[in-house]
């Protein structure tokens, strides 16, 4: 499903997630069930990261895997037990790093980044694909 944000709508979901939209156009897919996968990409500490992230009908978080990861560290946003955090969560969710979601030494800046870009799709979401 393509979709390219308009400004307004990049706009409304910036201020809802707190998170800037660095680039107006969503990668997702709609499943025969009703849920939705995205792929996106944050900036780690130097390089992307890029990431998939999966919801149900409902919008909540199925799952969050790490597709491309190449900074030299950091690296532990692989692992499920952190990654395992973000399931359940919806739109309205506070998702703060070292309050929802466990910070990872090494990878603070990988962390912080890949859960403000969960809050941010998590808003576009429900602000915008649902609303189409």
């Amino acid at each position: 499903v393509p979709i390219a944000l308009t400004p307004t709508e990049a706009k409304a979901v910036q201020k809802a997630s707190g998170v800037r939209v660095r680039d107006p156009r969503l990668k997702l897919w709609r499943a025969a069930d009703g849920g939705w996968m995205y792929i996106d990409r944050v900036l780690g500490k130097h390089e992307y990261i890029t990431y998939a992230l999966a919801l149900d009908a409902a919008g909540a978080v199925t799952g969050l895997e790490i597709l491309e990861y190449l900074e030299t560290y950091g690296d532990q946003v692989r692992h499920p037990k952190w990654r395992a955090q973000f399931t359940g969560k919806q739109h309205g969710a506070t998702l703060k790093l070292q309050a929802d979601i466990a910070n990872l030494s090494g990878a603070t800046l990988s962390s912080l980044h890949l859960t403000e870009g969960v809050r941010r799709l998590l808003a576009t979401h429900q602000l915008v694909v649902t609303a189409r």
